[in-house]
């Protein structure tokens, strides 16, 4: 019943010598060419959407809205009755995808300045808020030069800059679109 030192053996270990041998051969050659060697996946680029849609991500990730029930939404839902950033959804699923999981980067449109093509004059979008900073209208003018604002306040009231979904929507034929450099 009992066994005397002799006939005990020590077990096998030939396989867990030669695995250690060869990391050891592996993380040799690594420390001596390992800041040479190329990172076999790329960073991958996150994708560009306009900015409504980035607009509609936040919104969505911040009304723990998942993935899944945006898509549903989307395609359960007739063409006619979604919003810009739905159809752009719609088309642009993978997209769309990649984004809420990975991130993405915000498309900045192309901006304007509009100079009257008659008088010279820059056109210049005032914003009118009442006391409690609820915003009551707005008023166009025209100012001799191109209007740059010096704080934030003067920033929020006046507006000289115009996308071209902005240009679009408004009656500026008689304007000359000047970009703006930088493109914001």
């Amino acid at each position: 019943m009992s066994k005397s030192f002799e006939e005990i053996t020590r077990p096998d270990n030939g396989p867990l010598v030669e695995l250690n041998n060869n990391m050891q051969e592996v993380f040799s050659q690594y420390r001596k060419n390992g800041k040479s060697v190329e990172p076999i996946i790329t960073q991958q680029a996150l994708p560009v959407v306009p900015e409504f849609v980035g607009d509609g991500i936040a919104w969505d990730e911040q009304s723990d809205k998942s993935i899944a029930e945006v898509l549903k939404d989307v395609f359960t839902t007739d063409d006619k009755d979604l919003k810009e950033a739905g159809l752009w959804i719609k088309n642009n699923s993978e997209k769309y995808i990649i984004a809420r999981n990975i991130g993405y980067t915000v498309e900045k449109p192309q901006l304007f300045y509009l100079k009257n093509k008659m008088t010279g004059l820059n056109l210049v979008l005032e914003q009118s808020f009442n006391a409690t900073g609820k915003h009551v209208g707005e008023l166009f003018r025209e100012f001799d030069m191109q209007y740059i604002a010096t704080d934030e306040q003067e920033a929020r009231l006046y507006k000289n800059t115009f996308s071209k979904a902005e240009i679009n929507n408004m009656d500026a034929g008689s304007y000359e679109q000047i970009k703006v450099e930088g493109g914001e």
